[in-house]
């Protein structure tokens, strides 16, 4: 599929001799071979200079156009780090995913510190199915890190202050 009219032509035809041309794809007769599917191209010869037997008159072919495949190579899910704040983090979602349906599913705790994983199945949209297929298994994996919050405690005890940097006071 490249969603251009596909043609199909009878080459070396005696002079005076011409081929027309019936498209059918399931059935249904089309006015060109553009989408993805099996057609039968129906030729049939007519010649006001020869006789052409009737078995030679109409010969049937069949034209396959495959779908195209597509990729998620152009798709971005990218891993993420957020800061713990007590809310539930947002799934990150991808972007350049135009032609796709996209299902998120996470994995783990979306409020505290720590990571869980998200995956993303794709499916192409509706008016996609007819004409392209997803090479491969149609996912692609995030991982979202929600970082501890970085606080800062001044303390007085027994008259002295001190800044909490981590480190043991004594």
């Amino acid at each position: 599929y490249n969603g251009a009219a596909q043609t199909y032509e009878v080459i070396g035809l005696p002079a005076g001799v011409e081929a027309t041309y019936t498209y059918t794809l399931n059935g249904v007769e089309v006015s060109e071979m553009v989408d993805a599917g099996a057609y039968t191209v129906k030729v049939t010869f007519t010649s006001e200079g020869y006789n052409i037997k009737a078995e030679d008159a109409v010969k049937e072919v069949n034209f396959t156009i495959t779908k195209k495949k597509v990729t998620l190579s152009d798709v971005v899910f990218d891993n993420v780090t957020l800061e713990y704040d007590g809310a539930e983090k947002p799934l990150p979602e991808a972007t350049n995913a135009d032609m796709f349906n996209v299902d998120y599913v996470a994995d783990g705790d979306r409020v505290n510190a720590g990571s869980f994983t998200v995956i993303a199945t794709f499916t192409l949209k509706d008016e996609y199915v007819a004409n392209y297929v997803i090479d491969g298994d149609g996912s692609k994996k995030a991982t979202v890190t929600i970082a501890p919050k970085k606080v800062s405690v001044n303390a007085t005890l027994d008259g002295a202050t001190s800044v909490y940097d981590g480190a043991v006071k004594t």
